[in-house]
């Protein structure tokens, strides 16, 4: 938190792709953000109906940075446990932190 800018809004994205083949998506994947204060924020996104073999941003939620946690963490993931079924085909080229226009 200490590099981001004072009283700002941000937005934590995950950039992912989904290559062919692909299996197990049938089940909505969790997208969680945790903020220094605790506070959780959690999504779910459907990835089957995702398009396929190009670069998507997937929110994983939002956040304005506070004097009082300028020196706590955040936390974020990307889960699904539920469906027990096994994943292939995503690839996931990282998580961007920035500002939100």
């Amino acid at each position: 938190m200490e590099n981001l800018t004072p009283n700002t809004l941000y937005e934590v994205v995950f950039v992912v792709k989904l290559v062919d083949p692909t299996q197990g998506w049938e089940v909505p994947v969790n997208f969680k953000l945790v903020l220094p204060t605790g506070e959780t924020k959690e999504r779910q996104e459907n990835m089957i109906m995702l398009g396929r073999n190009r670069w998507i941003e997937i929110l994983a939620g939002e956040f304005r940075t506070s004097p009082e946690y300028i020196f706590g963490k955040i936390e974020f993931s990307m889960y699904e446990v539920k469906g027990g079924l096994w994943k292939s085909g995503l690839v996931v080229k990282g998580v961007a932190i920035r500002p939100k226009n």
